[in-house]
C-alpha cells in the first residue's frame, strides 16, 4: 500500500490507536500530528504498546514568559531528537502537537552546515 497524507478526524482516542499503528507497522516515516501535548504524549505511550517501532515525541512550545532566568533544556532536546530522527531515519514515527510541527525552521542544509558539536573524552 503506498502511503500518503490520511486524516483521521471525529474518531474516538481508543478507536483511533489500532488504525494509526496499522499503518505504522509498514515501512516508512510516519510524522502524526496532534491537538496538543499531552494528546501527544498519550498517544505515543498507546502506541507504542501497539508498535515494535520507536515513537518519538517532539515536545510542544514551551509557555510565554515576560521573564526568567532558568531555562530547560529538555524540551530542545527532544525537538532535536525529533527533527534527526526524521532526517536521518528513514522510519522514524514521530508524534508532534500541531503548534511544534509549525514551527518555522532553518532549512536542514544551514542547520547541518552550521551546527556546533563537541566531544568529550573520558579520563
Amino acid at each position: 500500500m503506498e502511503k500518503g497524507i490520511v486524516c483521521f478526524s471525529g474518531i474516538s482516542e481508543s478507536r483511533s490507536i489500532p488504525v494509526i499503528s496499522g499503518l505504522i507497522e509498514e515501512e516508512g516515516q510516519s510524522l502524526i500530528i496532534t491537538a496538543g501535548t499531552a494528546r501527544a504524549e498519550r498517544l505515543a505511550s498507546d502506541l507504542s504498546f501497539f508498535s515494535g517501532r520507536e515513537i518519538t515525541v517532539m515536545p510542544g512550545e514551551e509557555g510565554f514568559f515576560l521573564r526568567y532566568d532558568a531555562r530547560d533544556h529538555e524540551k530542545l532536546s527532544g525537538r532535536l531528537k525529533a527533527l534527526k530522527a526524521l532526517r536521518t531515519d528513514k522510519n522514524a514515527v514521530v508524534v508532534a502537537p500541531a503548534l511544534a510541527a509549525l514551527k518555522k525552521m532553518l532549512p536542514p542544509e544551514t542547520f547541518h552546515r552550521d551546527k556546533y558539536g563537541r566531544r568529550v573524552q573520558p579520563g
